[in-house]
């Protein structure tokens, strides 16, 4: 694995009114993709999990043991959370599977 400085540029997340829920997915998404490497799914979840700060961090370690079982399911989660807060959000639902399209 070539060595990077992964968390340098990383988006973070707090659950304040000033963070855009759509754009952060897509940040993410985006710092990922110009890594320009293909990390493990495990990886990218905690890459993701390393971005929540505050209550967004709270949240997620309030979640049962072992119910995320993929990035897909992380970004539901976290998209299932904030969209009644954050109706942009519908246009990042499943962000995964359609993450070049924004790139």
């Amino acid at each position: 694995m070539p060595k990077v400085d992964w968390l340098q540029n990383l988006p973070m997340f707090r659950n304040v009114e000033s963070n855009d829920v759509a754009l952060h997915l897509v940040k993410f998404h985006i710092h990922v993709h110009k890594l320009n490497i293909n990390f493990p799914e495990d990886c990218l979840m905690k890459m993701f999990m390393a971005t929540l700060e505050d209550e967004a961090r709270s949240w997620y370690e309030s979640l049962p043991s072992a119910s995320i079982y993929c990035l897909k399911d992380f970004h539901t989660m976290f998209f299932e959370k904030y969209k009644e807060s954050y109706p942009s959000l519908i246009l990042v639902q499943n962000c995964c599977s359609h993450v070049h399209r924004f790139i």
